[in-house]
């Protein structure tokens, strides 16, 4: 009886402590205004509920072995005044132990259904609560961070006691309760790191992911008392053993306890190789320096992350909480150090290399203006083997299809004069890739005024080729008569000026170092078309040159049959044009 009343008296306090936390944080939240309150709040009024419903259970266990201590003393003094005391182990006699066993057959469950019910409503209202929620600052921080500090002390040291005497059999009821407190003074302290970097670093995250791992215990411990609850309806009871209550969170508990999970290991290994491993040295020497050990990897894994190594070409940012400081100067090439993590991280930039972005390209499954999918992808080349790239057989560029581009074209001028007005503009469809190349020039620009630099970069660039291929002939005289790439030259500067200008107007932190053309072509149906026309050039280039051959080699012959050529003072005519007319209608 004094044991029972003992551990009542223990759960009743905890239910105090409950009360006590709820008020503290309700007055916390009034001179905080955080977030995490009110998750809080909630978790801690599921324990008021939980210490109550224990303390009732060890009071009808009281009651119980007080009428079992009556019953046993009156069969002592052989005290029989009537038959109600006959059968000391039936039940049917025992108001208090009948009691005790209607409570755990009905009220257990209930209570467990309804907590969960609890925890699984409120966990997702509140959780749909902190989605509609501003990211804000506690304010007067460091003021309430004492207050929850000290609370969550408090509750610390009252869930080791309760958890303790939960290690006796007859006090195992009490472990739900401490498990429980345990949790509360946990986030409790989670709250008070986050009031104290609020207050000293001016972070807002950590009072939200406080807020967030509140709900996400709620939750995880409702879907557990509801698989307890239905695992204990067909767990088979069997006298003398202990009754494990579906309120009783295992995965609290292991929290609580975690020396049990050694104990449950070596009963694993004592099962399953059929003697006592957990009785050798070997497994002894383990489990004593398995502590020390962890700790030691522990402090190594952060002292590593106190190092870092800057490869040559490269800058790296640190970030402390996450946030960068633009007057920090970057660390350049070599081992350096900064706080351990999570304190400061830092972000590699490759400040000396050279980046492309391939312009004019498709990704996997996008199709050409026309609506046709593109081409299955070309073969592997075996060793030593090239391909051929015509222009009536597709092909792409690294692997990936062209891009289709309508272009303006302008015909080729005939005449000496350019005439005059606008000529009208005729658009073709071409294949154009174009290979931007950039460096990094300002790492805080380019990495953390941005979402993501280069997806931006790519953006601007294929907005100023379009615009450039939407209103400059390509095909121009230049490009023909240059044999295409070798004339763009001129063009990729320009073009290289474009993309220069549109990234500094968004302060990108990039600088354009060139641009090509990797690929230049008509489309594969109208392939035999420009290939006709450039066949056609080709024989009238081929003509004049030797209408100018034939020319040169009657030229002297013309001169010296001339009369007037003979004339002393009289220059040479340099070219057919400058001769006289008769001479050029002979």
């Amino acid at each position: 009886m004094t044991e029972q009343k003992r551990a009542k008296n223990v759960a009743l306090v905890g239910a105090v402590v409950h009360v006590a936390f709820l008020g503290l944080v309700v007055g916390i939240s009034h001179l905080t205004e955080a977030t995490s309150t009110v998750p809080l709040v909630v978790f801690l009024g599921g324990g008021l509920p939980l210490w109550l419903m224990i303390a009732v259970r060890f009071y009808c266990r009281q009651l119980a072995k007080q009428e079992e201590h009556e019953l046993a003393e009156l069969a002592a003094s052989q005290v029989r005044t009537t038959t109600i005391f006959e059968g000391g182990s039936d039940i049917e006699g025992r108001p208090a132990a009948r009691r005790l066993a209607a409570f755990d057959r009905w009220g257990t469950p209930i209570f467990t259904v309804l907590w969960a019910a609890y925890h699984l409503v409120l966990g997702l209202i509140v959780l749909g609560w902190l989605g509609k929620q501003p990211l804000v600052e506690p304010k007067n921080g460091q003021q309430a961070a004492m207050f929850v500090l000290l609370a969550g002390f408090a509750g610390f040291l009252l869930s080791r006691y309760a958890t303790g005497m939960s290690a006796r059999a007859t006090w195992r009821t009490l472990r739900p309760g401490g498990s429980y407190l345990l949790m509360s003074a946990l986030l409790l302290g989670g709250q008070t790191v986050s009031f104290v970097l609020a207050g000293w670093e001016q972070l807002r995250l950590p009072d939200l992911l406080v807020s967030y791992a509140a709900v996400l215990v709620q939750l995880v411990l409702a879907a557990e008392l509801i698989v307890n609850l239905l695992l204990d309806l067909y767990r088979p009871r069997v006298p003398g053993q202990e009754d494990h209550l579906s309120y009783d969170s295992r995965l609290l508990a292991l929290l609580a306890e975690p020396q049990r999970v050694g104990y449950s290991i070596a009963e694993t290994l004592n099962y399953q190789f059929g003697f006592e491993v957990s009785k050798t040295w070997f497994y002894r020497l383990v489990a004593t320096a398995f502590g020390p050990l962890l700790l030691a990897g522990g402090v190594a894994l952060v002292g590593m992350s106190a190092l870092v190594y800057v490869p040559a070409g490269h800058e790296a940012v640190v970030m402390r909480w996450g946030q960068v400081d633009k007057a920090r100067a970057t660390l350049g090439p070599g081992l350096r150090t900064k706080l351990p993590w999570p304190f400061e991280t830092v972000r590699l930039f490759d400040v000396a290399g050279v980046t492309e972005v391939l312009l004019g390209v498709r990704a996997a499954g996008e199709k050409n203006l026309d609506g046709e999918p593109p081409p299955d992808a070309e073969e592997p080349l075996q060793a030593g083997q090239h391909r051929v790239k015509l222009w009536q057989k597709s092909h792409g560029v690294d692997g990936r299809q062209e891009r289709d581009f309508l272009v303006p074209l302008r015909r080729r001028r005939t005449g000496a004069k350019e005439s005059q007005g606008t000529e009208p503009v005729t658009m073709a469809v071409a294949k154009i890739v174009v290979s931007v190349r950039y460096r990094i020039k300002d790492v805080y620009q380019f990495g953390f005024e941005t979402v993501d630099g280069h997806a931006l970069l790519e953006s601007l660039a294929n907005r100023e080729v379009l615009r450039f291929c939407s209103t400059t002939p390509f095909f121009d005289d230049q490009i023909n008569d240059r044999q295409g790439v070798g004339g763009l030259d001129a063009t990729a500067d320009e073009l290289r000026r474009r993309i220069q200008r549109a990234v500094d107007a968004r302060a990108l932190g990039a600088e354009i170092v060139g641009v090509g053309f990797p690929a230049i072509h008509p489309p594969e149906s109208t392939a035999q078309s420009y290939e006709a026309v450039l066949g056609a050039e080709s024989k009238a280039q081929a003509a004049l040159h030797e209408a100018r051959g034939r020319w040169r080699s009657a030229r002297p012959t013309c001169w010296g049959n001339c009369p007037r050529a003979r004339t002393p003072g009289r220059s040479r005519p340099s070219s057919p044009n400058s001769w006289p007319w008769w001479i050029r209608t002979s």
